[in-house]
């Protein structure tokens, strides 16, 4: 099986930090930048979809502008759930697990939101919230 996907010349948000020289974004970028990956994340738990792997590897960007388009990629952790649904294997990167799902306790939607607020903290910080996360 193949999968074809169109180029994003951004590459992924660590590699964009980097190809700026910066550690951390300025927080107006950082805001346009969180904006898109939370709307990308809403539509996606619409659809019962839940990530499971949000980190800054799998966002990436359509170029290297002060204003790219962002999109959320590899869904291979991914799951469905209802509405009242949980679920507890322990998947994704160390760094960008919710509490939940590090102490292997049922883990829903919310999930994907830590993910998000540690990658938050991450562009405006340019470091890890907690010591001994991966930052890649």
């Amino acid at each position: 099986m193949y999968l074809i996907t169109k180029y994003e010349a951004g590459g992924d948000l660590a590699e964009y930090a980097e190809a700026r020289g910066q550690e951390y974004l300025p927080e107006e970028q950082a805001k346009q930048i969180f904006l898109q990956m939370a709307v990308g994340i809403k539509d996606i738990h619409m659809e019962q979809v839940v990530h499971r792997d949000i980190k800054h590897k799998n966002i990436i960007l359509s170029n290297k502008s002060e204003t790219p388009k962002v999109k959320i990629a590899d869904f291979g952790l991914a799951c469905y759930l209802e509405d009242d649904e949980c679920f507890q294997q322990e998947t994704g990167t160390l760094g960008y697990k919710s509490p939940e799902m590090l102490l292997k306790q049922p883990s829903d939607f919310r999930s994907d939101v830590w993910s998000l607020g540690v990658i938050l903290y991450q562009l405006l910080c340019g470091l890890m919230p907690f010591p001994g996360g991966d930052a890649r």
